[in-house]
């Protein structure tokens, strides 16, 4: 840390904040690894072999004649479902060993150091891939696993960088800004690698050339613009110093070590593991097996598959940022709550794409109503970046890259999952067969969801701090008093009587009034 912050930054100008600068950047170096991540799913199109089963699929979606010309394609590597699985999936047991390492040395080192190393090594791998895949499928399964450790250290970070950078009310916004360039990586990866191998005709180990400088570059820009924490950069202006100030985010870096045994026994903490697996489920059927279901089924050429596919991630990409802004706006006018805002985001999140892949499979073949079908599910998808991605950070911002990170675990064994199950339940990659797969898709993030709106809050949880522990007992005792002097005060008060109870005893007061009424006239008399 002391290393990173002794390298010599370009000063930028006061007419940027850093905390956009920093975000903005942030955006796109998710973006390269990204793009750097999952090429490998359009470009497996190019590299491996597509037999179709010669059980006839009596359910198929037809060809035309140029489409069946252009879909009998033979790649350099004859490679089954099952071992292109494999290959799809490998990267997600590093990713998977790594995410929870990142995030906690993101908290305690910073995010500026685990961003940088994480984007090149990736940019290193994804130059390695050529030479790894022409080896062997092992050698590249291998290479695949060290690329998910490397990407761990790109995405666990990015929680610690908007927890110490972004105030409260801008978060909505500014994580959206970060965040959705998981899915501008995707969108660029359609267009560019769908033009690289299509109309270009380009060989399929360019893309990873290509997109392995693209993070150099990137790596180089970062380095010499940022820093990790805002009491560390001495280029802020003095508006944004105060601003930042008053949003306390000007503190040091604390060296602070989570409680495993208070996050993971705390109920919120658990909504946001289980919800972001269901996300993520989604996430990972769209980016890693929806090439392969417009290819096998829907029967797009390479070129038509990438941009079609780039359309669902770039409405992803555009959605989740007009709902970040609206979530600060309704966040700042307190229009609801700000659990109940993350609750509604997510659902939407959750059931808009998921419905989108049970209908995509119901068109009778029509190609135009398939789009539409995962093209407005999978874009309702963007409310995920303001809802349940800002939660690690709304309960724990000082741990929010460990929490982050165990919640991403969790999605990233959903990610590991996914192409094992695409590949064993579409073993002939029929239409009954890829029924079933969304459909386990639509019932898997429904539950998940669920689970997370009962359980989920927005609210600071007391392992965060000694600080915010103190405040979160005091909170308690004093509703506690309160629940108690209001008991009491309602046992001190006189019963209240019924109508009827009311009206006897009114009865029986003036009756009693008669009769002492009588009886002092009776004694006046007496008395004269």
């Amino acid at each position: 840390m002391g290393i990173y912050n002794k390298i010599p930054r370009i000063p930028i100008p006061a007419c940027l904040p850093m905390r956009y600068l920093i975000s903005i950047e942030c955006f796109f170096g998710l973006t390269i690894s990204y793009v750097i991540r999952f090429c490998l799913s359009l470009a497996m199109i190019k590299m491996a072999s597509h037999h179709k089963s010669a059980q006839a699929d009596t359910e198929s979606c037809p060809y035309n004649a140029s489409e069946q010309h252009a879909n009998a394609s033979k790649g350099d590597f004859e490679w089954t479902e099952i071992e292109q699985g494999r290959v799809l999936a490998s990267m997600f047991v590093g990713y998977l060993v790594a995410m929870i390492p990142s995030g906690m040395l993101g908290d305690m080192l910073g995010a500026g150091p685990m961003l940088t190393m994480g984007v090149l090594l990736s940019s290193v791998a994804s130059v390695l891939t050529p030479l790894a895949a022409y080896h062997s499928s092992i050698t590249l399964c291998v290479l695949r696993a060290f690329l998910g450790v490397f990407e761990a250290m790109v995405y666990a970070p990015l929680h610690c960088i908007v927890a110490a950078w972004i105030p409260p009310q801008e978060r909505g916004t500014w994580s959206s800004v970060v965040f959705s360039g998981s899915h501008a990586g995707s969108f660029l990866n359609g267009v560019l690698t769908g033009t690289f191998l299509g109309p270009m005709s380009l060989h399929w180990s360019t893309v990873f050339y290509i997109y392995g400088i693209a993070g150099f570059v990137w790596t180089f820009i970062f380095l010499f613009t940022t820093y990790s924490r805002p009491s560390d950069c001495p280029h802020l202006s003095e508006k944004e110093k105060k601003f930042l100030e008053e949003a306390d985010l000007m503190k040091p870096l604390h060296k602070e070590k989570p409680s495993w045994s208070k996050v993971l026994t705390n109920l919120p903490v658990w909504a946001v593991i289980v919800g972001m697996a269901g996300h993520d489920w989604g996430i990972f059927i769209l980016v890693s097996d929806l090439p392969k279901f417009m290819y096998a089924i829907l029967h797009f050429n390479i070129g038509s598959n990438g941009y079609l596919y780039a359309s669902v991630f770039f409405s992803i990409w555009a959605v989740g940022n007009i709902t970040g802004v609206l979530t600060d706006f309704v966040d700042k006018r307190k229009i609801i709550g700000r659990t109940l805002n993350r609750k509604i985001g997510t659902t939407i999140a959750s059931v808009g794409p998921s419905l989108g892949l049970v209908l995509s499979v119901y068109t009778n073949c029509s190609v135009e109503l398939a789009l539409v079908a995962l093209f407005i599910g999978s874009a309702l998808m963007g409310f995920f970046y303001s809802s349940l991605k800002v939660s690690p950070i709304d309960i724990a911002p000082r741990f929010s890259g460990f929490v982050g990170a165990v919640a991403q675990t969790a999605g990233a064994a959903s990610g590991f999952a996914v192409p094992y199950v695409v590949g064993a339940l579409t073993p002939n990659s029929s239409l009954s067969e890829w029924r079933i797969v969304m459909w386990v898709s639509f019932i898997f993030m429904s539950v998940t969801n669920v689970f997370y709106v009962v359980f989920a809050t927005a609210d600071i949880q007391a392992f965060n701090s000694p600080e915010d522990a103190e405040r979160i007992k005091q909170e308690k005792e004093a509703k506690k008093a309160e629940k108690e002097a209001k008991k009491a005060g309602k046992k001190g008060k006189p019963e209240t009587m019924s109508g009827g109870e009311r009206r006897a005893s009114k009865k029986e007061s003036m009756e009693g009034g008669k009769k002492e009424g009588g009886e002092a006239n009776k004694s006046t008399t007496e008395g004269a």
